[in-house]
Parts: structure tokens; sequence; C-alpha cells
């Protein structure tokens, strides 16, 4: 859930189309701002303005800025990343389209990532079964599931969003820590693909 995250999804759907069928993809959840309580400050808001915009001009993905005029929003990406695994434990296939629809319904359309409401409209629309989506959203098992992938990627080193591993002949490739271009993630998977 943040925002260079978003600038660089067109950047990966390149990467994914190319390599489609050639190697795997697995998004790990980093937390970012997990288990935040506070509501959002003013100093945050105004930080979160100028950047959105700055990521917005950079690479052309949309943001709206309508969740930065409430009073009660809280930025707490532990919710996100649940309903993710939780879309991607019922039908792995979709889950990064899910992925996308979250920060679309986050970064474009202001939808408050703190509420089922937001998830359950995403799960309708791919096809999950919204009931059973519901049950397990608050359970102990997926907040579980959560933490674990926040822990694998503090493990793995990942301490800058979005960050891009390779596994290829039992070594990990660090391709990128932070946005980058297509053209620059591409060339530096040719080059670990070659060792």
């Amino acid at each position: 859930m943040c925002s260079w995250c978003w600038g660089f999804s067109p950047v990966f759907d390149q990467i994914r189309q190319k390599y489609h069928g050639k190697m795997s993809v697995r998004l790990m959840m980093g937390g970012l701002r997990p288990y935040t309580r506070e509501v959002m400050s003013e100093s945050m808001k105004k930080f979160l303005r100028k950047h959105w915009a700055e990521i917005q001009e950079s690479t052309g993905q949309p943001f709206s800025f309508d969740l930065l005029k409430r009073i009660d929003f809280i930025y707490d990406t532990e919710v996100p990343s649940r309903a993710l695994i939780l879309a991607n434990h019922l039908k792995p296939a979709i889950e990064w389209d899910f992925f996308k629809a979250i920060q679309h319904a986050f970064y474009a359309e202001s939808k408050d990532t703190n509420e089922l409401s937001t998830y359950l409209a995403l799960a309708k629309k791919f096809g999950l079964p919204e009931k059973r989506f519901e049950e397990l959203f608050q359970s102990e098992m997926l907040t579980e599931m959560t933490r674990a992938h926040f822990f694998q990627s503090r493990e793995m080193g990942i301490n800058a969003y979005p960050s891009v591993l390779l596994a290829h002949n039992e070594r990990w490739f660090l391709l990128t820590r932070g946005y980058t271009s297509f053209e620059t993630l591409d060339a530096k998977i040719q080059r670990a693909l070659s060792q």
C-alpha cells in the first residue's frame, strides 16, 4: 500500500506480460504502516498531498486526494495486506489483479481501506465467496498469515517499497529497492537470468 507501489504497478504489468509463462510471481506484503491506530495528522496529509502529486506527475497513475480531507482517516496498511492475502488464499489466480484493484480503490477512488465493505465489493467483482471472505477476514488464521508476510519481508531485508527480488539458480537477486522504469528492471532481470 505504498504510493510508489501504485506508481510502479504499470511497470510490473509490463514485466509480467513479457515474462508470462517463463517465471512465477509472488507478492509479499511488507507492511509499510501496519497496526496504525492514530488518525492521520495534518502534517502527514500535507506530506502525502505533495508526495502523491509528484508520483502522479512522474508515473501518470491517477490519485484522488479526497481521503486526505477526512478528519477521521487512519492509515493502517495491515488491513489491505490482510485482504489481499485472503483473496490469494481463496483464489490464487486473481492475486495480482486483486492487488491492483485494492490500490486503485484507495489511491484513485479514495475508498477507505479499513472498511470491510471496500473488500466485499471487490470480492463480489472477482467472484470470491463473499460470506466466506467476511468470515475469514477477522480470523486469527488470516492475522497470522499477514504477520508471516511482514516477518518474511523483514527477514529478506526488504525495507523500501516497491522491492523486486528474483530467485534464480538457488540465488536471490535484489533487482530494485524503490521505483524504477520497465527498461531498467528488465535489464536487471536479463542480467540475473544470465548468471
